[in-house]
């Protein structure tokens, strides 16, 4: 009885330590890819100011929401590279330059 408490105890720990360094690694690479979304919006809004646009005047060219740009360029939004292609077509400048 007391060698199958302890087996059971050390699978219990495992478990734990797995979930746990799982919840951290996912936290992680959040963390890391919320960043990448930020720069995107911030080199996005660059591009949008230098062009003059309003985020209206872009979302109409770009044949997206004007929420959806917001949300690029504040970093909340995921953005695919369709997308990311609309808008730098709408822009004039090429994708690589927003990336």
């Amino acid at each position: 009885m007391t060698d199958l408490f302890y087996e059971l105890l050390g699978i219990i720990v495992l478990l734990i330590f797995y979930f746990t360094y799982s919840i951290q690694t996912a936290i992680l690479m959040s963390t890391a890819m919320n960043g990448l979304y930020k720069q995107l919006g911030e080199k996005v809004r660059k591009a949008r100011t230098k062009a003059g646009f309003t985020q209206e005047k872009l979302a109409n060219k770009a044949g997206l929401h004007r929420t959806y740009i917001a949300g690029i360029e504040t970093g909340r939004r995921n953005i695919s590279v369709k997308s990311l292609e609309k808008i730098a077509k709408a822009l004039d400048v090429k994708t690589n330059d927003l990336l």
